[in-house]
């Protein structure tokens, strides 16, 4: 006879048990390890840039380029939010539209044009995101003499990691300002990102190099980067005025 009860199936005794931890991984890529990666890139990011160097993290981190992934992912989606038909950014975006297409009466509505493109840009950003700084943690040679391909892209993606946490909160932050303060905003973020990359490579690197060494690595690095995020944005917005055009023309 079998031990079986009759009202269960044999592959659901064999299940096991999904914690809210794998929840959370469902629905943004991220989990507990991911989020103490996190709380290391903030708290003691020497002992992560460590773990980066050995294969397997010492077991305890989550690969720096899947947590930059998730990240952008959830800033992508929180752009929604940015692109809003009641913020400050959709609405400028819309005015310039229709005064632009206000002599051509062919021209598709400027609600229309603005959704597309915000659209085509919500899709392209992350794919951009990744090329541009996939290509950018390759040709950066900062991180220590013999320091192989793989631990540079993973410690580049860790630097990446930081901002895009400030990235994800400032995203969230756009649509209650005005639009008057978007330029200002801009720069803010701009220079606090900068700050944020040096200041982490810097104390990330100091079992590695001398003071000195860190402050200048840091330096270009950080420098760097933002040129990447800028390059993101530019082939990002070039690309959504392309394909929109494309779409609705």
């Amino acid at each position: 006879m079998s031990d079986v009860p009759k009202n269960h199936s044999p592959a659901k005794l064999d299940q096991p048990e999904v914690n809210p931890d794998a929840l959370i991984e469902d629905l943004f890529g991220l989990n507990l390890k991911g989020l103490k990666t996190l709380r290391d890139l903030f708290v003691r990011p020497r002992v992560l840039f460590e773990s980066a160097r050995v294969p397997d993290w010492n077991e305890a981190y989550t690969p720096t380029v899947r947590l930059a992934f998730s990240l952008i992912t959830l800033f992508t989606v929180l752009s929604f939010f940015w692109a809003a038909e009641d913020g400050p950014f959709y609405q400028t975006l819309l005015a310039q539209t229709q005064e632009a297409n206000a002599d051509n009466p062919n021209a598709p509505p400027a609600g229309e044009i603005v959704s597309s493109y915000f659209a085509a840009y919500s899709f392209v950003y992350p794919f951009a995101y990744m090329v541009v700084h996939g290509v950018l943690a390759s040709l950066l040679f900062v991180w220590g003499k013999g320091t192989y391909w793989v631990v540079r892209v993973r410690l580049y993606f860790a630097l990446l990691s930081t901002a895009l946490v400030f990235g994800v909160a400032s995203i969230a932050i756009m649509p209650l300002l005005q639009w008057e303060s978007l330029l200002v905003y801009t720069f803010f973020t701009l220079g606090f990102t900068f700050a944020v990359y040096w200041w982490t490579y810097a104390r990330g690197m100091s079992g590695e190099a001398a003071l000195g060494k860190r402050v200048i690595g840091g330096g270009s690095t950080a420098l760097m980067m933002i040129i990447g995020d800028l390059g993101v944005a530019v082939i990002t917005s070039l690309a959504s005025a392309f394909w929109t055009d494309r779409l609705i023309g």
